[in-house]
């Protein structure tokens, strides 16, 4: 696995790699390339990452240790919305999973 901490990130939230592709835009084959290191991840796929994730790109690549967030770059209320999509795709991800 070339990226741990990326998939630490989706073990924590509970995501399927298919979840996460959906957010993402791209198929669960490309994230499944990317977490290989089969093919680089684009920047801005890496960015949307650590926003649904909480942390930063440093952290999801392995370049930092530490978990935490850059600092916000914009304002409150952007980062209020990122949170509650977060927590709506964990909620979606947990009653697929349940019904199936």
């Amino acid at each position: 696995n070339m990226y741990p901490n990326i998939n630490a990130e989706v073990g924590r939230l509970r995501l399927k790699q298919r979840k996460l592709a959906e957010h993402l835009g791209v198929t669960g084959n490309t994230v499944g390339r990317w977490l290989r290191g089969d093919a680089d991840i684009p920047a801005s796929k890496l960015i949307k990452m650590a926003q649904l994730f909480g942390c930063s790109t440093d952290y999801l690549l392995g370049l930092d240790g530490t978990k935490e967030k850059a600092p916000p770059s914009r304002d409150e209320e952007e980062t209020e919305l990122h949170r509650l999509m977060r927590d709506l795709l964990i909620a979606l991800s947990e009653s697929q999973s349940t019904t199936k």
